[in-house]
């Protein structure tokens, strides 16, 4: 069993509480790698970490040392701590002025370690250097129902997020929804709350103009909601269990009646979508993966100065 030291993991929280995109996929990646045989995840949570000798001490006799903390990985670098083996996917790439992280991340320290992102839109600095992993949510938890008759057609995001586009799906609702549905807008939601809207979804409609994690979307596509998003989002990765559009309210109102029309087809899609790609068991073997190659890359470099 090899030990990973993985530093800024948050305790898995309860459903009754608002999610982010970094909690649940934290909370995906904690579960896909409980009991597992290989791998025994050591979590140092960020508010467990005063002084960077904590981080030092935590880290100590590690086979692998996985940093996902923007905060943290900071102080490890400002206190001149070895750069991690495995850094993200949800610590981020600097944002345009932002002081100081053009030293943290050049080839010397941050780039020495295997970044990994979840898509290659959230590193912006050098998508060439990074490494993709998959994401995956709880198949078993979050299934279709069937007995539930389906009637929204849903929105969720925060309202006031640049990123999400509310005014888009507000021009998507002064056209009428198809007959025997309606609109939903759902906003400042619990984890709970959107499981349980979702039992009666149709269709989920994605506005976003980007997404870092898309933890909603394969949480909805798992209970057999397809997804309607814009062409540039995602490299069309979902074209299986959705339908993909030209980013004008009137190409949504059109597939949203057309998935309305072909829910049955639509939602096995989604789920097999899922189940194919994106389950539990696949986000930890795209983990392991790279933690094998840590492993193989620090036995060579031994071997090599011996």
């Amino acid at each position: 069993m090899k030990r990973v030291a993985y530093i800024g993991g948050q305790p898995i929280p309860n459903f009754d509480r608002v999610w982010g995109g970094s909690l649940a996929t934290n909370y995906c990646f904690q579960k896909a790698f409980i009991d597992d045989h290989e791998y025994f995840l050591d979590i140092l949570p960020r508010d467990e970490i005063r002084t960077a000798q904590d981080i030092a001490d935590f880290c100590d006799g590690a086979d692998i040392v996985h940093l996902d903390d923007t905060g943290m990985c900071e102080l490890m670098f400002t206190a001149g701590l070895p750069t991690p083996d495995v850094i993200g996917p949800i610590t981020r790439s600097p944002v345009k002025d932002y002081k100081g992280w053009d030293c943290i991340y050049s080839e010397d320290w941050f780039y020495k370690a295997t970044v990994i992102r979840l898509n290659y839109a959230e590193e912006r600095m050098c998508p060439e250097r990074v490494r993709l992993v998959t994401h995956g949510v709880d198949t078993k938890l979050l299934q279709p129902d069937a007995e539930t008759p389906k009637k929204w057609v849903l929105w969720a995001g925060a309202r006031g997020r640049y990123a999400k586009n509310y005014a888009m799906w507000n021009e998507i609702r002064q056209r009428p929804a198809p007959d025997g549905f309606e609109y939903m807008t759902l906003s400042g939601y619990t984890v709970q709350e959107y499981w349980d809207i979702l039992k009666e979804t149709a269709v989920v409609v994605c506005t976003s103009r980007y997404e870092s994690f898309c933890n909603c979307a394969f949480e909805a596509m798992a209970c057999g909601v397809p997804v309607i998003w814009q062409e540039g989002l995602q490299g069309g990765l979902w074209e299986a269990a959705g339908v993909r559009v030209g980013y004008e309210p009137e190409f949504f109102n059109c597939a949203i009646q057309w998935v309305c029309n072909n829910l049955d087809h639509y939602s096995l899609a989604a789920r097999k979508f899922v189940e194919d790609h994106n389950t539990l068991e696949h986000m930890r073997n795209s983990y392991a993966e790279v933690y094998n190659d840590v492993l193989r890359n620090k036995q060579l470099s031994t071997k090599a100065t011996q």
